[in-house]
């Protein structure tokens, strides 16, 4: 298990692993995912996991809107210059 703060939580790297009858929660939304350092594994970001455990990756629309938007918001800015 590991915190937000990576480089500077009290996580299982400072006080060892969690046994598995502490764990409470469940996984529900994977930011990112990472086999090594350099391999990005890239159907698992921005994805969702559902109660029968399939994964469900939401990065192509949330790219999509993110693009629209920087869309939108430059030609906000040229329409008002």
């Amino acid at each position: 298990m590991m915190g937000d703060n990576r480089n500077d939580s009290q996580d299982a790297r400072t006080w060892g692993f969690t046994p598995q009858d502490h764990i409470v929660g469940k996984p529900v939304f994977i930011w990112m995912s990472w086999n090594g350092i350099k391999n990005p594994r890239w159907e698992r970001f921005f994805s969702v996991v559902h109660g029968s455990g399939k994964r469900v990756s939401y990065l192509i629309p949330f790219l999509v809107v993110l693009f629209g938007w920087f869309g939108f918001s430059a030609w906000r800015k040229r329409r008002d210059a």
